[in-house]
């Protein structure tokens, strides 16, 4: 069993203007999703996680889903 590092937290909404709250987290053993490894990490993303101060910035959430 592994052990998640957290990442950051997408906050965003749905349709119906929802709060939606999306939590990444990963593992150095578990490889990126289709051909993400080389890619860039959008600029708006960096600068939020570069302004990121503690994990009550970030909202750490211990929830993980995946398949199976």
């Amino acid at each position: 069993m592994l052990t998640h590092k957290r990442k950051f937290v997408v906050k965003t909404s749905d349709a119906s203007g929802a709060k939606v709250f999306i939590n990444m987290c990963g593992h150095d053993k578990v490889a990126a999703p289709g051909n993400w490894q080389g890619l860039q990490v959008p600029e708006e993303v960096q600068a939020a996680l570069d302004n990121v101060d503690s994990l009550t910035d970030a909202q750490e959430m211990p929830e993980v889903a995946g398949p199976g």
